[in-house]
């Protein structure tokens, strides 16, 4: 089967020039090719933020069954959750920089986290980038069997009981997203934070919850199988799984209220750059796989092929941008 891949590089390599490039002057290449001449000679560990079974897990997994095919050595996959994401993140960072515990990380983890300013590590100073994995957004949910059809409905109820509305959410992306809804739809309803996607997810379903935003990388199945039922999604362009759930803007918000999601594989500052590109090709080459390319078309997301330079360039201006969102929209960390 023939895909087509998109890189998304427009957007990663705008105001990249070669002094973005890795630094490789003869003497450092000497040496990281010293430390790296035989690597990996052990099992690499993946530290996953987030609970087991969750989509972003579900990914890691999967990429990483085909980064093995490639590598000589296996890397093996640890669940390590807590703030968000922060805890487990936060263990690779005081990590030997040498290639064999990283860290799955996302734009919660090493963006948006980063902008409370109280984190146990700094998402740029402290990390060397591998590459990037996929990108996509958040969506609003609703159970099957909720009165509540669409987003103009959704918009509706809220504006007839202020502060009464609750939706459920269990990351700082999600709570961007009901941020947006609140100012772009000029309507007042509540956050009822939860500590991951399936806790949410659950109560959503179980009628504890009227209304749910998560993420549509863990959901669109869920939304084609007829489980959940979608009223609006966060990023700026239409889902091609989706094609009848509008944007926020398309819904009515003001102009600029969209928001898109990304994951990356992270090393410890100072990790080998010969080793940060043997990573980056075997998680390149994974990427274009069949097994890859038709898992992120069924969780409607984007596959994000790119360098170590243009990843770390990324992270660079997303710490940037989240920070000026969480404090436009006055998101407190909770």
């Amino acid at each position: 089967m023939k895909h087509t891949f998109d890189s998304r590089r427009s957007f990663l390599l705008k105001g990249l020039g070669a002094g973005a490039a890795l630094a490789t002057g003869p003497g450092l290449l000497g040496s990281a090719r010293a430390q790296a001449s035989d690597y990996p000679n052990r099992p690499i560990r993946l530290i996953v933020p987030f609970p087991a079974g969750q989509g972003s897990d579900l990914a890691a997994r999967l990429l990483t069954d085909q980064m093995n095919k490639t590598l000589p050595q296996r890397i093996i996959i640890e669940n390590r959750g807590g703030a968000d994401g922060s805890v487990g993140v936060a263990s690779v960072a005081r990590a030997k920089p040498d290639g064999y515990l990283l860290a799955f990380g996302t734009n919660a983890t090493h963006a948006a986290n980063a902008a409370y300013g109280n984190l146990p590590y700094d998402p740029v100073a402290d990390f060397d980038p591998i590459g990037l994995f996929y990108g996509g957004g958040m969506v609003l949910l609703v159970a099957p069997n909720s009165p509540v059809q669409n987003v103009q409905q959704f918009i509706a109820l809220a504006k007839a009981k202020p502060g009464v509305v609750n939706v459920g959410i269990a990351s700082t992306t999600s709570r961007v997203v009901l941020a947006m809804m609140r100012e772009g739809f000029g309507i007042d309803i509540v956050a009822v934070p939860y500590k991951g996607a399936t806790a949410v997810l659950t109560d959503l379903l179980g009628g504890h919850i009227p209304f749910a935003i998560e993420s549509m990388t863990a959901t669109v199945p869920r939304i084609q199988g007829g489980e959940l039922r979608a009223l609006v999604i966060s990023p700026p362009k239409a889902s091609r799984l989706l094609p009848n759930i509008p944007t926020l803007e398309e819904s009515g918000a003001t102009k600029g209220s969209s928001l898109g999601t990304w994951t990356a594989f992270f090393g410890p500052k100072g990790t080998p750059v010969p080793v940060l590109n043997t990573l980056n090709k075997a998680m390149n080459d994974g990427i274009r796989t069949t097994q890859v390319q038709e898992f992120l078309a069924r969780v409607g997301s984007d596959s994000l092929i790119v360098t170590p330079a243009e990843a770390a360039q990324h992270v660079q201006n997303e710490v940037k941008r989240w920070a000026e969102i969480i404090k436009k929209y006055n998101i407190k960390q909770e």
